[in-house]
């Protein structure tokens, strides 16, 4: 389930099982609508994250990773907060509304984007297709000409990018969305101070680590599909993630949550490496009931 109203939390809330909140980004205000940045309302605006945080505060009990091992922990209206990716927004507009209502949460970095400040290959396929002018174009890759009349088309276009790069198998994204913007003949940067692109930087991480409210968890090197690499691929992607939070953020890392978060996203060798880095849980973007039997494969609602 898809979260996106009040109804359908209280729906998620009032179960038996623990309810884990999957948010990426909380910006100030909506987005212009003649703009498909943020078109999946992956960044949700700060008064509609105050109202969900107010009435989970109001409704249940907000708890962290670390309280699942308690064997006496009864999960009923119980809940956990997290993000995912590392967005400055965290920070500036998230933090003081959780700070408000005291409520704990856990931030999943993707650390080559915190380290260098990067736009996410997805993301710069879409800043690139919204400031595109041209009504059609012809990609060379899909051997096909591409529809962009439209704010709806180019939606289309942007949602069928992104099964197509799920379902690719030892290919580093970053990459792969560079060549995609050349065969398209069009262009995007690979940083930016926007709320909708901005990363947290190492010292607001160690800031934020200091309060009693955040902790902060893995999520990959460069944010590729670990399930979907090579067993050397994905050893660097989470071995480099684990090293740069450890050493750069000086953070003790205990969590971490699979970038795409489907069922092919991890499999039981990428569990075994985050147990032997003394990883205690992984999390996932399913959003069926909870696998009690396994703490790497804890589902999440997400929430828009």
């Amino acid at each position: 389930m898809i979260v996106n109203n009040l109804e359908k939390l209280k729906k998620t809330l009032n179960s038996n099982d623990l309810s884990i909140y999957l948010f990426h980004g909380v910006i100030k205000k909506k987005i212009k609508n003649t703009s498909i940045r943020n078109y999946n309302l992956k960044h949700i605006d700060q008064n509609k994250f105050e109202k969900y945080i107010k009435f989970l505060s109001n409704n249940g009990k907000a708890i962290t990773l670390n309280d699942i091992f308690n064997k006496n922990q009864k999960f009923k209206n119980k809940y956990i907060i997290t993000f995912d990716d590392g967005f400055y927004n965290n920070y500036k507009y998230a933090l003081p509304v959780l700070k408000k209502y005291n409520v704990p949460h856990i931030i999943y970095i993707t650390t080559n984007y915190v380290d260098k400040n990067l736009i996410s290959w997805i993301d710069r396929i879409d800043i690139a297709i919204n400031k595109c002018k041209k009504k059609m174009l012809y990609s060379n890759i899909f051997k096909k000409k591409i529809e962009l009349s439209s704010k709806k088309n180019k939606i289309i276009f942007l949602n069928f990018i992104r099964n197509y790069c799920k379902s690719l198998k030892k290919i580093d994204l970053n990459v792969f969305s560079e060549l995609l913007l050349k065969d398209l003949k069009l262009s995007a940067p690979t940083t930016s101070k926007s709320d909708l692109d901005k990363k947290l930087d190492w010292n607001h991480i160690i800031k934020m680590n200091k309060n009693n409210l955040t902790e902060f968890g893995g999520h990959s090197h460069n944010h590729n599909i670990l399930g979907h690499l090579s067993k050397l691929q994905y050893t660097k992607e989470i071995t480099k993630s684990i090293d740069f939070l450890r050493n750069k953020g000086n953070l003790k890392i205990k969590h971490y949550a699979y970038p795409e978060g489907f069922e092919t996203s991890f499999n039981n060798e990428i569990i075994r490496l985050l147990k032997r880095s003394n990883i205690l849980t992984g999390v996932t973007t399913l959003m069926k009931k909870q696998n009690k039997k396994s703490p790497f494969k804890l589902n999440r609602f997400f929430v828009i």
